[in-house]
């Protein structure tokens, strides 16, 4: 690199990166050396070459029932777009069906002490998706997907008795046999993973475990060395941070490596790239109010990683991340013990106390101890749902488009118990996504989402100066419409906009050509519109 400016303690310097060809993502950093030989290494970024099309100011006219609407879009390309096609789908349903989650179709069922947590997984690979139950004490459930009903009190249930107390659960396939396994934490340290041998019969699998130093509350897995392999982190109650790396034996046998955040209590965890650098990050809640980032530097030993974090009113109780804003980063979200929920926006930095923080304040809502993302509405924006211990509710919260969640639309639904923990999945494979929930009851709630399997149509829009629209006919006696815009250009990248809806039978008059003759002074003027 070039000297361009300053001087030898405190200068600016220049270097270029050859062009790439078709290379699609460029990863860079510098290296300083000093007099003395010494030398530091900066962080790892990354930009992306021969990008696909860009997709921008989406609107779709006139919006009055019945009539054609015309989508248009603005759509550029470093090289050439190739290809553009307009996607549209019709449903009979109204928006009120999918925001009021009261309206959903609900059914339950009983089980021993009550779910501390619940996970959605394929866990007998025949394409649909079976319920994982951790009870608060003593029990591990499978219920098991029969393919054609949503009534969960009339589907197969296995269990397995392990003497504990229970805490959060996560499944992946940690010895590589296709199968995935469950793994958990209890309020005695262990660890535990329980290994898939091909059958949902709980009591044929062998189980194993290692320990922390306190109750192992939040845990979560995920290739945290990029090997290829699945590695398992934990946080537990003496406020440490640990990771077991997976050495394709069982997880008494694993390596640990921890770090101390400064807390008395972990609460809550999860796993993603919040850089992208390749590596993946930690993300906790602690008993000092803080939400941690613990940045990956691409080895294992935790107590290295540097950590940043965001304080907040109250205890993380529970910590979810998306890109919810669609712009290809890692968002955070975070519910608390207190009426509060959170947003973080990732702004392409690792330093979280740089993060824009949003917040919304439920005055009829505490104790958050689960929250999930997940597109409910099919609008191709992340939704959340979440528990509520206090007020025995589950919560939904429609994304706006607009990471300032105060502005989101709600609704609830009212629970026997209190509710722990929520999770969410397509249970009965109409590509929508249902709810499961459970209660302090000892019941099991699943909700299912009135949205329906949208059939898509496409057609080819024109272009006029980079300006391409399309028209979506009449649906008729549809309620509501959905459309989205796919471009190719011509080094093959695709782009999917967003998905958009509106509805068909409620929107307001559209006015249109309006007009007036004639414009001269002190004479009768005719007024037209459409």
């Amino acid at each position: 690199m070039n000297q361009i400016s300053g001087n030898s303690t405190s200068a600016t310097y220049q270097g270029y990166i050859p062009p790439s060809n078709n290379i699609t993502r460029v990863y860079y950093y510098i290296e300083v050396y000093d007099l003395a030989y010494n030398n530091n290494t900066s962080q790892t970024f990354n930009y992306t070459t021969n990008t696909p099309p860009v997709i921008t100011n989406l609107t779709h006219t006139p919006k009055y029932p019945n009539a054609n609407v015309t989508v248009s879009a603005n759509i550029k390309d470093d090289g050439m777009v190739t290809s553009a096609l307009l996607y549209y789908a019709f449903a009979n349903f109204t928006a009120q069906d999918v925001y009021d989650i009261s309206t959903w179709n609900s059914s339950s069922t009983y089980i021993s002490y009550y779910p501390r947590s619940i996970a959605i997984e394929d866990m007998d690979n025949d394409s649909d998706l079976d319920i994982v139950v951790v009870s608060y004490r003593n029990y591990i459930y499978i219920f098991e997907n029969p393919g054609n009903n949503t009534s969960i009190n009339n589907w197969t249930y296995y269990s397995k008795y392990i003497y504990g107390y229970f805490y959060s659960i996560d499944i992946a396939d940690l010895d590589g046999d296709g199968d995935k396994d469950i793994i958990f934490g209890d309020s005695y340290g262990r660890v535990y993973v329980l290994t898939n041998p091909g059958s949902l019969n709980l009591n044929t699998w062998n189980y194993s475990y290692n320990t922390v130093s306190d109750d192992a509350y939040a845990v979560k897995a995920d290739d945290m060395d990029s090997d290829g392999d699945i590695d398992v982190v934990v946080g537990d109650h003496d406020g440490k941070v640990y990771i077991f790396e997976n050495n394709g034996s069982t997880i008494n046998n694993w390596t640990s490596y921890n770090k101390y955040t400064g807390a008395s209590y972990i609460y809550s965890i999860d796993i993603a790239d919040l850089d992208g650098d390749g590596d993946k990050d930690i993300i906790t809640g602690d008993s000092n109010y803080r939400v941690n980032v613990l940045n990956n530097p691409g080895s294992l030993d935790v107590s290295a990683w540097q950590l940043s974090y965001n304080t907040i009113y109250n205890y993380p109780y529970s910590i979810a991340t998306y890109d919810m804003d669609n712009d290809g980063d890692q968002d955070i979200v975070v519910g608390d013990s207190y009426r509060y929920i959170y947003m973080f926006e990732n702004p392409g930095n690792i330093n979280l106390n740089t993060w824009t923080r949003y917040s919304r304040y439920e005055y009829s809502m505490s104790r958050v101890y689960s929250i999930q993302t997940a597109d409910l509405d099919q609008d191709g924006y992340q939704d959340l749902v979440s528990s509520d211990y206090s007020y025995r509710k589950v919560h939904l919260f429609y994304n706006n488009r607009n990471l300032s969640i105060s502005t989101w639309n709600s609704s609830t639904v009212y629970t026997s118990g209190y509710v722990y923990t929520v999770a969410v999945g397509d249970l009965d494979n109409d590509t929508d996504k249902d709810l499961i929930a459970g209660d302090t009851y000892g019941y099991l709630y699943l909700l299912e989402n009135p949205l329906q399997e949208l059939e898509w149509n496409s057609t080819a829009m024109s272009n006029i100066s980079d300006i391409y629209s399309g028209v979506i006919p009449s649906p008729n006696s549809t309620k509501l419409a959905y459309y989205y815009i796919s471009a190719e250009d011509n080094y093959g990248y695709t782009t999917n906009s967003s998905i958009y809806s509106y509805i068909v039978d409620a929107e307001p008059p559209y006015f249109g050509n309006l007009t007036i003759e004639p414009q001269y002074p002190n004479a009768t003027t005719s007024v037209r519109v459409s």
